[in-house]
């Protein structure tokens, strides 16, 4: 059996905190605080993927929760909820890192709609971190001075510039060839274009 996902949610009106514990237990791990010590303790203990934060907290606001969150435990997304309908407070929270905004009082159908989309989008933001290295590569520093190499460093830099042109590198199995792939993409400073690795052998023949 699968395990849930742990959520936590804030707010020092325990009446709402049982309410809401109700409506996302069948689906996740529901952890409960009723204010922000409490709160910080949960999270120390284990990683939290959403916290469902009330806005006004008593001795802090929620806002200023969200703000010590962003550094302490910033793979944490954050949904406030909040009596005020304002749209301004709800734009101010997003603006300061909040995931989403509902408003008091909310259906269950809304607030589980919320849980689940911010969850996607943590997913989504997730894979697109683990994929950034492998399309923008950390940069490479070539090391070598031989009259070979340096012959070979100075082709490179006559292609500085020429985005346009088709390269064809040749060479036998680890002698570089995706080290200098990586030089000649590297060197065009201002290229937002994706470096891109494909291991050809395992690319069966009908499919190239």
């Amino acid at each position: 059996m699968p395990l849930k996902t742990d959520i936590l949610v804030v707010d020092d009106d325990l009446a709402l905190l049982q309410a809401m514990n109700l409506a996302l237990q069948p689906a996740y791990e529901v952890h409960l605080a009723s204010n922000a010590h409490e709160a910080n303790e949960i999270l120390k203990l284990k990683p939290i993927p959403v916290v469902i934060l009330d806005l006004h907290l008593p001795q802090i606001s929620g806002l200023d929760l969200l703000k010590s969150w962003k550094i302490d435990f910033p793979d944490t997304e954050v949904i406030f909820c909040s009596g005020e309908q304002k749209v301004e407070k709800a734009i101010e929270c997003i603006r300061l890192g909040a995931s989403d905004f509902i408003s008091k009082p909310f259906k269950k159908e809304d607030l589980l709609y919320l849980v689940g989309r911010t969850l996607e989008k943590r997913e989504l933001k997730n894979r697109v971190e683990k994929l950034s290295p492998l399309i923008h590569p950390i940069p490479v520093e070539f090391i070598g001075k031989s009259p070979v190499i340096l012959d070979l460093l100075s082709k490179i830099k006559l292609l500085k510039n020429n985005p346009h042109l088709n390269v064809t590198l040749l060479g036998e199995s680890g002698t570089g060839k995706e080290i200098m792939a990586r030089l000649l993409h590297q060197q065009e400073g201002n290229s937002v274009r994706p470096f891109v690795v494909v291991n050809m052998p395992a690319i069966p023949t009908n499919l190239m």
